[in-house]
């Protein structure tokens, strides 16, 4: 019954996760004209380096981006507990700098017991949302000063699902996959900047959510708990490297 409740929860996750997704789209669609009128109309260097105009910083060098991760992540919490360290990397796009649709994988291994080593591997897609930059260059909120200004850019939202595969090698094996959802935040300090090519170190923070499976029960048994938790508190490091391209503004 767990499970079966569990599987359904993910799917209803999954299915409000990908609504939100059409939505966020479509908004940000219905905002490309207008971002386009309102370069033309202040005739604005999108690459940001004329002091005297609007900071962008080659945030609008085209109206997509694609950006490269790589870091890794804390994670706390869940089964078997306590906490592991889990080298990630990941690939995102995003449209006029504010919806972005993100893939990544992270592993992990943790010792459940003597002579039991559990092995985790995780896919995710996520949808994150900044909601700042639009705003701020559409009613001219800048501060002037870059790396300021790039970092409140970069304050997200993020909401998606994973699919997450556990195994278990010692005296026995045994094999879990399942599928979890997550909720999360996170920002941008930059590093470098040419044009609309630049380099981030980002910082998130994320609680994951998955659904109670058998093998959960076994290792609650080799660690001595009656309970158990599956949910995970993780935070994460990364250095990401995006430039723009698409240049329809």
């Amino acid at each position: 019954m767990t499970r079966t409740l569990g599987r359904r929860n993910a799917k209803t996750l999954g299915a409000l996760a990908a609504l939100a997704a059409l939505v966020c789209v479509g908004v940000v669609g219905e905002s490309h004209a207008g971002v386009a009128a309102s370069i033309r109309s202040r005739n604005v260097d999108r690459d940001g380096d004329n002091p005297e105009g609007p900071g962008l910083y080659g945030e609008l060098g085209g109206a997509a981006s694609f950006g490269l991760s790589g870091g890794a992540s804390l994670l706390a919490g869940g089964s078997p507990g306590g906490v592991a360290f889990a080298p990630r990397g990941g690939i995102d796009f995003f449209f006029i700098s504010t919806v972005g649709l993100k893939a990544a994988y992270a592993t992990n291994a943790r010792d459940v017991a003597a002579g039991h080593t559990m092995r985790q591997q995780s896919a995710s897609f996520t949808l994150e949302l900044r909601p700042l930059f639009l705003p701020m260059f559409l009613y001219d909120k800048f501060s002037g000063r870059e790396r300021l200004d790039l970092f409140l850019y970069s304050i997200g939202i993020e909401v998606g699902f994973s699919y997450e595969r556990s195994s278990i090698a010692g005296s026995f094996g045994a094999v879990d996959e399942r599928l979890g959802f997550h909720v999360g935040v996170g920002f941008e300090v930059p590093l470098v900047r040419e044009k609309a090519h630049a380099l981030f170190l980002r910082f998130q923070v994320r609680g994951n959510f998955v659904p109670a499976t058998p093998l959960r029960g076994e290792l609650a048994q080799l660690a001595g708990r009656a309970e158990q938790s599956i949910d995970s508190f993780e935070i994460g490091v990364l250095l990401r490297y995006r430039f723009h391209f698409w240049d329809s503004l």
